[in-house]
């Protein structure tokens, strides 16, 4: 379903949409958290929305770095976005042995999402901005003169 609406509209647009609808489910979900049919809710929403933005990430990724720097950014990309689950687990589990309540832990992933957000909306801004004039394309280097026939 991502790739069907990255394919027809901007693709920032819907990753800002997905974080957007994330940040205001987590809110909820923290409001909620102590009304367990709600917070169902809310939960299978943040099932839908997060997933799918890191669906999209992935076809972002390949397009947000200058091809020169692509398979390198896409790789970094990726590495970097592994440390989130171990990062999460582990203040997750730090924050409920202080015994915070379900509702404050929620409301705490509100600011990885929100950074994610702003990260979005600067790309979204910085690819529509105006092109700085000077910058070529890259060229493939000369073959060095022991390689060439």
């Amino acid at each position: 379903a991502v790739s069907f609406v990255l394919k027809r509209f901007d693709r920032f647009g819907v990753l800002s949409a997905l974080w957007m609808l994330s940040v205001l489910g987590f809110v909820a979900a923290a409001l909620w958290a102590a009304q367990f049919a709600a917070l169902l809710a809310v939960v299978f929403v943040l099932g839908l929305c997060l997933p799918a933005a890191n669906s999209a990430l992935q076809a972002i990724a390949a397009v947000a770095y200058p091809p020169s720097a692509r398979a390198t950014g896409v790789s970094w990309a990726n590495s970097v976005g592994k440390l989130g689950p171990v990062a999460s687990g582990l203040l997750g589990g730090l924050m409920v042995d202080a015994g915070w309540t379900l509702g404050a832990v929620v409301l705490v992933l509100v600011i990885p999402v929100a950074i994610c957000l702003a990260a979005t909306l600067r790309l979204r801004a910085r690819s529509r901005g105006p092109q700085t004039e000077g910058l070529s394309t890259p060229h493939p280097l000369p073959t060095p003169a022991s390689e060439r026939v």
